[in-house]
C-alpha cells in the first residue's frame, strides 16, 4: 500500500489527498462528513482537499438532495490524466524555451 502512496504522491497529490482518494476507492461514494469521520480530519480541511481533486480530475462531484457526493475516478483513468498533464506542459515549452534563451540582461552594481 505504501507503493501505492507514493506513486499517487508523484502525481502530484498531497498525503491528504491520497487518503481521500484511497478511501473512497474502497468505500464508494461519500459525502465530506463521511469522508471527515472515517479519516478523523476537520470537515472543513477535507472540503479544501475534495476541491483540490475535483479540479485536478481525480475525483468527481455529484449533487444529491442538495447534498455533494464524491466519487473516485477509475484507475485505468490516471493515466490519461497524467498524459493531459504533460501535453498541456508540452504546449507551454516553446514560450518557456524562448524566455531561457534570452540573453540575460547584465546588472550593475
Amino acid at each position: 500500500m505504501d507503493y501505492m502512496r507514493e506513486e499517487l504522491k508523484k502525481l502530484g497529490l498531497t498525503e491528504e489527498e491520497v487518503n481521500i482518494y484511497l478511501l473512497l476507492l474502497q468505500k464508494g461514494p461519500l459525502k465530506v462528513t463521511r469522508i471527515s469521520k472515517e479519516l478523523s480530519v476537520a470537515r472543513t480541511t477535507i472540503y479544501r482537499f475534495v476541491t483540490s481533486l475535483h479540479e485536478k480530475g481525480i475525483i468527481s462531484e455529484i449533487i444529491q438532495d442538495y447534498v455533494k457526493i464524491y466519487t473516485p475516478i477509475a484507475p485505468e483513468n490516471l493515466p490519461e490524466i497524467l498524459r493531459n498533464r504533460i501535453a498541456e506542459i508540452e504546449s507551454i515549452v516553446p514560450k518557456l524555451q524562448k524566455i531561457y534563451s534570452k540573453p540575460l540582461e547584465k546588472t550593475e552594481v
